[in-house]
């Protein structure tokens, strides 16, 4: 078990993604990044662990599959959660609830989540990162949403403080804000935006 110490970046109108990730790409002197794929697909029990803003993860990247829990250390903050990783799914649920006291735990798969994503490994101010473009395109009952764009910085380690300090440098990017959402709870928001656009729809009729 360890913690996840991240910080997540969308984009403004401003530009388009792609070129907002070549323009901090280049600023920053990124080089020799590695390319990723992975299916991400979430669980929850009815919506009780998005309400907390927990999940759970199933992940197939490189033929390997595996499952991730990861729990907000302070209240509804994304930034630091804590990762436990497991073999089943079995074992997931095992360690909820023990961890946290949840009994007759029955999981729905909500989205499926696929992500190419570009991996570098940044030294800035004494602190290791890792710095990801990544876009996501989320699945929802056989259908397909606009991609989502985002930059994570993780801190791996050294000094903790030079987060910050790298945060208000892409903060010079008008076309840069903080995102305090998780890919998930931005593929559900279209998701859900599309059931009200149906709604109106139905009422229009």
């Amino acid at each position: 078990m360890f913690m996840e110490i991240e910080k997540k970046f969308s984009f403004t109108s401003q530009i388009h993604p792609l070129d907002g990730f070549l323009m901090i790409r280049e600023n920053l002197g990124l080089r020799n990044g590695r390319f990723v794929e992975n299916t991400d697909t979430y669980y929850d029990i009815g919506d009780s662990l998005a309400q907390k803003r927990m999940q759970i993860r199933k992940r197939n990247v490189a033929g390997k599959t595996e499952f991730t829990v990861k729990i907000p250390v302070l209240d509804g903050d994304i930034t630091k959660r804590i990762e436990k990783n497991f073999d089943s799914l079995t074992d997931s649920l095992l360690f909820l609830k023990k961890e946290c006291g949840m009994e007759n735990i029955c999981l729905e798969e909500k989205v499926v989540l696929n992500t190419s994503r570009i991996v570098y490994d940044y030294l800035y101010q004494g602190g290791v990162f890792e710095v990801c473009f990544d876009q996501t395109v989320g699945i929802k009952e056989d259908k397909k949403y606009l991609p989502v764009y985002m930059v994570e910085i993780e801190y791996k380690e050294g000094k903790k403080d030079a987060l910050y300090q790298l945060s208000q440098l892409l903060f010079q990017y008008p076309f840069i804000q903080e995102c305090f959402f998780s890919k998930k709870e931005m593929v559900e928001k279209q998701v859900e935006a599309g059931r009200e656009m149906k709604l109106l729809r139905k009422k229009e009729k």
